[in-house]
């Protein structure tokens, strides 16, 4: 059943997007918590605890995520 919907969605041009690994981008992203990773850059993406949805350019939903302090 969410395959069928994904693929709805898909059809129609609206994408999911999981940032993990980026760097943090308030337009596209909310971060959630900080959290502390030996070895990344300050503002990482290292946890996405929600994926985001846009549609073309357009973010429909942000991703929600963790980042590096």
């Amino acid at each position: 059943m969410q395959q069928e919907l994904l693929a709805a969605l898909t059809r129609v041009g609206i994408e999911p997007f999981s940032p993990d690994g980026e760097v943090f981008n308030p337009h596209e992203h909310e971060a959630m918590a900080q959290v502390a990773v030996d070895g990344k850059d300050s503002g990482t993406i290292v946890q996405v605890f929600q994926t985001g949805y846009r549609y073309k350019d357009e973010i429909l939903r942000p991703a929600r995520v963790g980042v590096t302090p």
